[in-house]
């Protein structure tokens, strides 16, 4: 009897905790990008309609609200919110960021302006107590003291309970592509108080990527964002994407539930995946720490007799890979490309790598099935036979087993070379800075770049043509770079401030030797390009070869 009545009091409990209310309920959306009509808050017209059927009780904007200040996108936003909740209004949080100060003065100015066109309820550096939850609130530009006091003194103020910190750009190497984009102050700070919730945008991701969620001495949320990403791929100019989706945060006494929602039919997706934080916080079991799930997680597998296909274009443009999806393409991140020419004593060495991004981020029922990929001419040369190898990687880094094939390249498309160069480190000045700046200083033949910003300068008239003309960059060369920085490679022109392509990211460490090729038409005629590598950390770079070809 005194079993029965044990199991019956367990089990009233646990259908109590089944059943409990949170205390708080937020709708979180970031990188709205509005512009300056009302159709172009389309998407936030119906992130708010949502947040409502859900009975959100506070609704935050993480940042970059409009792609530029725009007044008149302002007004209409507040116009929807006022439409969608005319009474009953749901607290409200706006973070303040760069893109909401473009075409402004200064910062200051425009944040003014943003405060009373768009009405928030706040200043750009406050704080806001809601049902026992607390919030606070930064800008984009932190004072880092500042920073660091707030969050120490929430912490002590509310001893075991969550810290939200609501902050547009996360902390460096947590949630994904923040190697690039995160800021190591903030990680520095926040690895001090376990207590912190971070919640951020400003890196453009797809909530299906369970990299948006990272917890080591603290935890941190990506809450993706409502325009358009690319992704971090390496060798790969990654395509555009547009991305409908937003989070609801449930806060529990004892865990924290992040569900997803994508706003083409306002259903949760991923629902058997829940982020769902325990609390108190304890580092030693934290469900989303790098480690514990990359331990968890099954590596991804190519289904039995799987074949890679190489099917070369008819003109001689290049090649094109075909191959099925591996499993589970829910957790399938990117597939890695890898490609090796043949040495004269018969080794294989890779020259190229190149990531591309796996169909994760489409509902299922949109996912072909299979992957495709085409390789520029660039990589090829007439006459040789060229190995290559796909290796599936899941969101943490497993790799599965790779698929391989060999092809020959018989023809190769070519254009009218108007610069190439086998000794580039001789002939070319790589300098730092965007503009002006000094030669980078040589360590054992390779160039000590700092990080930041550092461009190899091209010589003069190679980009001459109208406008349109398409121009193919190839360029060889090796990279060091310690620790798990990457680099970014475009091709930049620099009046008006314009890029020949989408950021292409180095692999970490040791490179080898790999290729470049940037395929591009120029879209002024007055456009002259220098190639740009910017970001990550300091490191060592070697040019072996630089082709530029023009073509009709």
């Amino acid at each position: 009897m005194k079993l029965s009545r044990v199991l019956s009091l367990g089990t009233v409990l646990s259908c109590a905790l089944l059943a409990e209310e949170p205390v708080l309920r937020v709708g979180i959306m970031t990188d709205t990008h509005i512009k300056t009509t009302r159709e172009s808050c389309s998407l936030v017209q119906s992130a708010l309609e949502l947040f409502k059927e859900q009975k959100a009780d506070l609704v935050i904007n993480v940042g970059d609200i409009a792609d530029l200040h725009y007044p008149e996108g302002y007004r209409h936003y507040r116009d929807i919110f006022n439409e969608t909740f005319p009474q009953d209004k749901p607290k409200e949080i706006y973070i303040y960021a760069n893109h909401d100060t473009i075409n402004q003065p200064d910062w200051d100015t425009a944040f003014a302006a943003v405060k009373e066109l768009l009405q928030v309820p706040h200043h750009p550096r406050d704080q806001l107590e809601i049902n026992g939850c607390f919030f606070l609130i930064f800008p984009q530009r932190i004072d880092v003291e500042d920073y660091e006091n707030a969050i120490k003194e929430a912490s002590a103020k509310y001893p075991g309970q969550p810290v939200f910190v609501i902050d547009h750009v996360p902390p460096y190497d947590t949630t994904r592509n923040s190697l690039v984009w995160g800021d190591y102050r903030r990680r520095q700070i926040l690895d001090r108080y376990p207590q912190a919730v971070h919640i951020s945008g400003h890196t453009h991701n797809s909530l299906r990527n369970e990299m948006c969620i990272w917890q080591g001495n603290f935890t941190c949320v990506n809450a993706g964002c409502l325009q358009s990403w690319g992704g971090s791929l390496v060798g790969t100019a990654p395509t555009s994407k547009k991305s409908d989706e937003v989070l609801i945060m449930e806060v529990f006494s004892h865990k924290i539930d992040f569900r997803r929602f994508s706003l083409a039919d306002k259903k949760e997706f991923l629902a058997d995946k829940l982020w769902s934080v325990p609390w108190p916080f304890d580092k030693a079991t934290a469900p989303y720490s790098m480690a514990a799930r990359k331990a968890k997680a099954p590596r991804p597998q190519f289904p039995a007799g799987a074949k890679i296909s190489v099917t070369p274009d008819s003109t001689g443009a290049g090649l094109t890979l075909q191959f099925p999806y591996a499993h589970d393409p829910d957790s399938v991140e990117v597939y890695k490309i890898e490609i090796s020419h043949q040495e004269a004593d018969g080794s294989w060495v890779v020259f190229t790598r190149q990531d591309i991004q796996a169909d994760f981020y489409l509902p299922p029922p949109q996912r072909p099935g299979q992957q495709t990929h085409a390789f520029n001419a660039g990589y090829f040369a007439a006459g040789k036979t060229y190995r290559f190898l796909v290796t599936p990687i899941d969101f943490f880094g497993n790799e599965g087993a790779s698929l391989q094939a060999e092809a020959a390249v018989s023809n190769v498309e070519q254009g009218e070379v108007v610069y190439e160069s086998s000794r580039p480190m001789q002939e070319l000045p790589f300098l730092s800075g965007l503009s002006d700046g000094s030669p980078l200083p040589l360590v054992d033949g390779f160039y000590h770049h700092k990080s930041g910003n550092a461009r190899l300068v091209l010589p003069d008239n190679v980009w001459a043509g109208p406008a349109k003309t398409r121009f193919r960059f190839t360029i060889d060369m090796e990279m060091k770079q310690p620790g798990p920085g990457q680099w970014t490679l475009v091709l930049r022109n620099p009046v008006p401030l314009t890029n020949a392509n989408a950021r292409i990211y180095t692999p970490p460490g040791e490179s080898g030797i790999q290729r470049y090729v940037i395929d591009f038409r120029k879209r002024g005629e007055d456009y002259n390009y220098y190639f740009l590598i910017r970001e990550g950390n300091a490191g060592f770079v070697q040019f072996k070869y630089v082709k530029i070809e023009r073509f009709p």
